[in-house]
């Protein structure tokens, strides 16, 4: 048991990471041409590890919930949230991603027509409220702000809710899932670098060539693999509230490596939203954990 929380909270690090090596490359290179590549690196390792265990993937049946998943996780969610972070600190993004869990709370009511109690709707109001707070809201000029990182990481918030809600109706083997979204996501993601990227006129320097193999491996390969590795230990319904470990994991990385600051609306919001986010999440389990 313990050995099984070990590998979630693992998992959870290493998601936060994403956030600290975008912000890293945000700097570097273009966040749409970063994603393509990412997702493609992603694609190959996902698919040998899906071959080396004797696994495959069904396109005849299958072609249409990979594309779509593939949408919404490895193109929507993950170019959003690369755009946010070359706007915003990665502290920032990480407590924003607080938001996640109530998302997907919110379209389980909708789309799944689960049935919510005192608890859960408390828990949306906190977390909103949290946003509300962690968000700044000094600009004068409004229509700036609606460009802004705040606005984008909470795009991709609802795309991230979507591919996960997507997922819980959809009857398959995760890895398989994951995998196809994976390569069905290489080629719109490409050909939004082409159409959306602006050029950056800069190179890699070391730390920025180490932050890509880190989003293309950690977040997307290692860390899916130990989160399974929990679930099966623990249980989904145990495992679903250690989720709400990766805005702390973020905050920590972001001060301790990017020597980030956080500010007092932060720190009130952030606690705001993560209490909301447990209320609200507390009785349901997580079905799919990979594209962050």
């Amino acid at each position: 048991m313990r050995r099984g929380f070990l590998f979630l909270i693992s998992a959870t690090l290493l998601w936060s990471g994403n956030y600290v090596a975008g912000r890293v490359l945000a700097r570097q290179m273009d966040p749409l041409e970063l994603n393509a590549i990412r997702w493609t690196i992603s694609a190959v390792l996902l698919w040998g590890i899906l071959r080396a265990g004797g696994k495959t993937l069904r396109w005849r049946s299958h072609w249409a919930v990979y594309f779509l998943l593939g949408l919404l996780g490895m193109v929507l969610f993950s170019s959003l949230t690369y755009l946010g972070l070359a706007r915003l600190p990665a502290v920032q993004a990480g407590l924003i991603s607080g938001l996640n869990p109530v998302m997907i709370v919110l379209l389980s009511l909708w789309l799944l027509k689960e049935t919510p109690d005192r608890s859960t709707w408390a828990g949306v109001l906190l977390a909103v409220l949290g946003v509300v707070i962690l968000v700044e809201t000094k600009r004068a000029n409004w229509s700036a702000h609606l460009i802004t990182g705040d606005v984008l990481l909470v795009l991709a918030a609802w795309a991230w809710a979507f591919y996960t809600v997507v997922g819980k109706r959809v009857a398959g083997d995760p890895l398989e899932l994951t995998t196809g979204a994976a390569v069905m996501s290489v080629i719109p993601n490409w050909l939004l670098s082409w159409v959306g990227s602006s050029p950056s006129g800069g190179h890699l320097s070391a730390v920025g060539w180490g932050a890509l193999i880190y989003v293309s491996t950690g977040p997307s390969v290692v860390a899916y693999w130990l989160w399974n590795l929990g679930v099966r230990r623990v249980g989904a319904s145990r495992s679903a509230p250690t989720m709400n470990l990766l805005p702390l994991w973020t905050v920590v990385l972001g001060v301790g490596l990017l020597h980030e600051q956080l500010a007092l609306n932060q720190i009130i919001g952030g606690v705001i939203v993560l209490a909301g986010a447990w209320l609200s999440g507390r009785p349901r389990p997580s079905a799919m954990g990979l594209a962050h």
